[in-house]
C-alpha cells in the first residue's frame, strides 16, 4: 500500500468496500492495522482511517495480535506487498500463510452487537407506517407469534419503505426462524434495493442475496446461520434468474460464494437458471467464475454443459481466459488443475489460448471458427484401441 493519504478516507466515506480480498490475501484493514506512519501528516490521517475502521465495528487491534499467526516480517513490511518488484512479491507470498483465510473468517473484520446496530439500520429510518415498524422490531426480536399477530391484524409483509426495504429484508440478518416466518406469509424476495443500503447495493433482492453472500455480509453476519436461506428463497417464488443491477442473475452470487457453493450453483440450475446468460459486460457465470478464480465452481458449470462459445463485449471467451491464466505466475487459481484437464480431455487447445495471450491478439470481432483454441472441441479418448 502506498504512502496513506486522504483519498482513502474519502473512499472509505463514500463507502468502498474495506472487505476485499485481494489475489495476494490482503484486506484493507490487515494493511493499515500492519501499517506504520512514516511522516508526521501520515500519522494524523492513519489514526482518522483507523478511528474510521473502529467506528464501522473493525477491530483494528486485532491485526496486531494476529501478526506473528501472519507471517509479515517487522523488519522489511510496510503494511503491503511492493507490486513492483515481482520476485520480492512472490518470495512474500511463500509466507502469507493464514493470510489466505476467507474475509469472514478475520477477526478485525467481524463487527459486534446485534445484526440491525452491526449495520445501523433502524426502523423508522426506512418506514413511517407505525404497525411496520412495530413488525419490524418483532423480527429483531425474533419473536413468531408477535409477527404473525401483527400479519394476520393486516400489516403488510410486503410493505415498501425507503429505498424499497422490507420486512423480508429486515429479517435477512436474523437466520432462519424470522424469515422462514415471513416467506411463509407471503413476503416477495424478488423486491429491488432502488439504492444502496449498507451493505446491500442498489439492484440487490433478497432472491440474489440468498444466492451467496458477499464479502462485506459474510463479515458482517458471520454468526448468523444463512445456509438454507436459498432453498427457502426458491420454494416461495425466488425467480432464479432474477437480474441485479449489473444484469446479473443469482448464479453470478453462487459461483462466487464463500461456502456451499455447488450447493447453491445446483439448486439454482434445478430451479430453472440459465447457465448461459451474459450480463450487462457480456460475461456469463462461467467466465465470471474465472474471473473470481472460482475454478471449483467453474468445474460444476463445465459439467453441467455451459457454453463455452460465447464471448464477452470484450470479445474474450471462457477457454481463452483459462489459457491466459497459465502465463500468469502470480493469482494462479486455486483447483486449476481438474478444470484445465477437463477442457484438455475434451480438445480444447490451452495452448492455442496461451500463445494468443502472449502475442496480444485483439479478440473483438474474431468469429468463434477462428479461434483455434476452441476449435477441435472433441473428447480426447487415452485408452488404447478396443478398451
Amino acid at each position: 500500500m502506498p504512502r496513506l493519504g486522504d483519498t482513502a478516507l474519502a473512499l472509505l466515506e463514500a463507502g468502498a468496500d474495506y472487505r476485499i480480498v485481494d489475489c495476494e490475501g490482503n484486506d484493507f484493514v490487515l494493511l493499515v492495522g500492519a501499517r506504520k506512519a512514516r511522516y508526521p501528516a501520515e500519522q494524523e490521517t492513519l489514526a482518522r482511517v483507523r478511528g474510521f475502521l473502529a467506528n464501522e465495528g473493525c477491530d483494528v487491534e486485532a491485526v496486531g495480535r494476529a501478526r506473528g499467526h501472519l507471517s509479515i516480517d517487522p523488519k522489511t513490511d510496510d503494511g503491503g506487498f511492493d507490486g513492483r518488484k515481482s520476485e520480492n512479491l512472490l518470495a512474500r507470498r511463500e509466507k502469507v500463510g493464514n493470510r489466505s483465510i476467507p474475509a469472514h473468517l478475520r477477526p478485525w473484520l467481524r463487527p459486534k452487537g446485534r445484526p440491525h446496530e452491526r449495520v445501523r439500520w433502524k426502523a423508522e429510518d426506512f418506514f413511517t407506517d407505525p404497525k411496520v415498524i412495530e413488525l419490524c422490531k418483532a423480527i429483531e426480536a425474533e419473536d413468531l407469534v408477535e409477527i404473525d399477530e401483527l400479519v394476520q391484524s393486516g400489516v403488510d409483509v410486503n410493505a415498501r419503505g425507503r429505498a424499497n426495504m422490507t420486512p423480508l429484508l429486515w429479517a435477512f440478518p436474523m437466520g432462519e426462524k424470522a424469515f422462514r416466518r415471513l416467506l411463509e406469509h407471503g413476503a416477495d424476495p424478488n423486491v429491488k434495493l432502488t439504492e444502496r443500503i449498507y451493505p446491500f447495493y442498489a439492484g440487490d433482492s433478497v432472491t440474489f442475496l440468498a444466492a451467496g453472500p458477499s464479502p462485506s455480509h459474510a463479515c458482517i453476519f458471520h454468526d448468523v446461520s444463512m445456509d438454507n436461506y436459498l432453498k427457502l428463497v426458491l420454494e416461495h417464488g425466488g425467480d432464479a434468474n432474477l437480474q441485479n443491477g449489473h444484469g446479473r442473475t443469482p448464479l453470478f452470487a453462487a459461483v462466487t460464494a464463500f461456502e456451499d457453493s455447488e450447493r447453491r450453483i445446483r439448486l439454482l440450475l434445478e430451479a430453472g437458471a440459465d447457465i448461459d446468460h451474459q450480463d450487462l459486460y457480456g460475461d456469463t457465470p462461467a467466465m465470471f467464475a474465472e474471473r473470481h478464480r472460482r475454478y471449483d465452481s467453474l468445474l460444476v458449470l463445465l459439467e453441467a454443459n455451459a457454453n463455452l462459445r460465447l464471448v464477452n463485449k470484450s470479445g474474450i471467451d471462457v477457454v481463452f481466459m483459462v489459457g491466459r491464466r497459465l502465463n500468469w505466475s502470480t493469482g494462479r487459481a486455486e483447483n486449476e488443475t481438474p478444470v484445465v484437464n477437463w477442457l484438455k480431455q475434451r480438445g480444447y487447445d490451452l495452448e492455442a489460448a496461451r500463445q494468443a495471450c502472449e502475442s496480444y491478439l485483439p479478440l473483438r470481432g474474431v468469429p468463434i471458427d477462428q479461434r483455434p483454441w476452441l476449435n477441435s472441441g472433441k473428447e480426447v479418448t487415452t485408452e488404447p484401441p478396443g478398451c
